[in-house]
């Protein structure tokens, strides 16, 4: 049994606070194709018409589950499986990374 006192709790809870941020600040400061990896790799779908916020959640969320490395792996194995839905994928992931797609901000 791990006894957690008040101290060790809030230590833990700075911990991740600073965690967060520093996923954010690599998200923010990565590399448009980085970032561009990160959405094509994510479960958003173009279809879905998603928010800035959106866009951003699902950067950081495939950013935090795989690293750079793997989203990258991750893409490239689906250009490897479905090359003829790949590359419009990595359009569109591109586009909207790099601001030319419109996205709507949430309401």
């Amino acid at each position: 049994m791990v006894l957690v006192t008040p101290v060790h709790a809030q230590g833990v809870r700075k911990q991740a606070v600073l965690l967060k941020v520093v996923i954010r600040m690599s998200v923010s400061t990565a590399p448009l194709e980085s970032r561009a990896e990160a959405l094509f790799v994510s479960c958003l779908q173009p279809s879905e018409h998603p928010t800035a916020a959106q866009v951003a959640a699902a950067i950081e969320g495939s950013m935090r589950a795989r690293g750079e490395c793997g989203c990258a792996e991750a893409l490239a194995a689906e250009f490897g499986d479905h090359p003829e839905t790949a590359a419009a994928r990595m359009r569109w992931a591109l586009a909207v990374v790099a601001g030319d797609v419109l996205v709507p901000s949430a309401a």
